[in-house]
């Protein structure tokens, strides 16, 4: 498990891992402190005995700009090396994963090299954590990219949201980029209603295409859970809404062994007045 805390080092926040045994009772937990705040937004692990691998952010005051940090701990959680990507201004992280090369490639957005407001931002790392090459897209508005993965041809597939590119000004829409290799654009493709519209995970399928998940506002207090698979070229096959009651969203999306997908989201208990883990399972 991977995230942080404030309960050890009640002064800043920490970075937190935690193994567990198969039925979640705690083996270990690491705590990584400093003398920064620090922020665990995603981890992976590596093959067997080869450790974890996580992409966060740090800030020198509670209100500074961050940086990106990364960090792989060998299997018993402790640092084997650290890493930070960053400039004058705000880089944080979404997600990360591993690269057929055995490197990483590390979604998220920056202020530091934009051309406007936000721009979405994907870092590709060595298996050494050293910096491979970094892209930037966006407009001059606010873009971020929430997802990436790397797809069958070695290029990859991001998922995120754009103002730049909306359909409506000041609002966002959700936002797809096929790159190659490098980090080329290759295409991208966005859906959006009158409101905000976001993707934020995505997936390649069996058939060569994609499907993101990620939330549709559907008037001024609802908000669903929004799912779209596309071909392979990004063109619209199916489209599906699930919620109703107040905000409900789809965070991760990713692919069963049997084909399947698998989305962990957010759902409005109308009843009970709370947010619920939400998982659907669909074909």
């Amino acid at each position: 498990i991977f995230g942080d805390t404030d309960s050890f080092y009640p002064a800043r926040w920490n970075g937190w891992l935690i193994k567990t045994n198969s039925t979640g009772d705690t083996l270990w937990t690491r705590v990584f402190t400093g003398p920064k705040y620090y922020f665990i937004q995603s981890g992976i692990e590596l093959s067997a005995g080869n450790g974890y691998v996580f992409a966060g952010y740090t800030k020198t005051s509670a209100g500074g700009p961050e940086d990106i940090w990364l960090v792989r701990t060998n299997v018993s959680g402790d640092t084997v090396w650290t890493k930070t990507f960053g400039d004058s201004e705000r880089d944080v992280p979404n997600s990360i994963y591993r690269t057929t090369d055995g490197g990483f490639i590390i979604s998220g957005g920056t202020e530091s090299p934009s051309a406007g407001d936000f721009d979405a931002l994907i870092i590709k790392a060595d298996s050494d954590g050293n910096l491979d090459w970094s892209k930037t897209y966006g407009g001059t508005e606010r873009d971020v990219a929430s997802d990436v993965k790397q797809i069958d041809d070695g290029g990859y597939i991001i998922a995120g949201h754009t103002e730049s590119y909306g359909h409506v000004n000041n609002y966002n829409d959700a936002w797809l980029i096929r790159t190659d290799n490098d980090g080329d654009t290759l295409w991208t493709k966005t859906w959006g209603s009158d409101e905000h519209d976001g993707a934020m995970s995505v997936v390649q399928t069996n058939d060569g295409g994609f499907v993101w998940a990620g939330y549709r506002k559907m008037s001024t207090f609802i908000q669903d859970l929004w799912v779209v698979k596309t071909d392979a070229e990004g063109n619209t096959q199916a489209s599906k809404t699930y919620g109703g009651t107040f905000n409900n969203i789809g965070r991760c999306i990713n692919k069963k062994d049997d084909g399947s997908l698998i989305i962990k989201g957010n759902y409005y208990n109308k009843v009970t007045k709370t947010i619920d883990i939400w998982l659907l399972n669909f074909y």
